[in-house]
């Protein structure tokens, strides 16, 4: 009897969480952001796994940190309404649903160099899952100055990890300020 119970409720506690669902669009705002737990990454990891995409390019210049060119896996178009504001279109060009987070990473170039941009203290993205279909797109509207404070003016770029089942690559959108 004992066990019967344990076992429903370990079941209505899994029914719960899967009914739990976040459809409230890809709009990063305020609501989205953890600002208790700083999720955001500060490092870029250098091995990118390939098994499936092989090749990749993106409409403002590279999509993946090695610099895999061609294929158009993932295209973007960015569109600046306000020095504060991006709003970016990310296009799945490939036959894979690739999933992706709330979060991305900001840097920018200085001599050379890419440098992380820091989010302000306290600031991450809520940590789950979402899905881009094959030949679908998605829109996403970022607030610079809610996440990082005020940026000097250079050029940047927004660095957005997507993956399929096998292999992960980082989408790449430049931008000046």
């Amino acid at each position: 009897m004992k066990r019967t119970l344990l076992f429903l409720g370990l079941c209505l506690i899994l029914l719960c969480g899967a009914c739990n669902k976040d459809n409230t669009g890809d709009r990063i705002s305020e609501k989205d952001i953890n600002m208790e737990n700083n999720q955001s990454k500060n490092t870029i990891n250098q091995d990118i796994p390939t098994k499936d995409i092989d090749t990749a390019k993106k409409v403002n210049s590279s999509l993946l940190r090695n610099k895999i060119e061609s294929d158009n896996l993932v295209t973007t178009a960015i569109d600046r309404s306000s020095s504060s504001e991006l709003d970016i279109t990310y296009t799945n060009e490939t036959e894979y649903t690739l999933s992706y987070g709330k979060g991305y990473m900001l840097q920018l170039l200085n001599d050379g160099n890419w440098n992380d941009i820091p989010t302000l203290p306290g600031v991450g993205w809520k940590d789950i899952a979402l899905n881009l279909e094959a030949g679908k797109s998605f829109e996403e509207v970022i607030d610079l100055k809610l996440l990082y404070g005020e940026l000097k003016t250079g050029h940047y770029r927004i660095i957005k990890e997507m993956f399929t089942e096998t292999s992960e690559l980082d989408v790449i959108v430049e931008f000046e300020l």
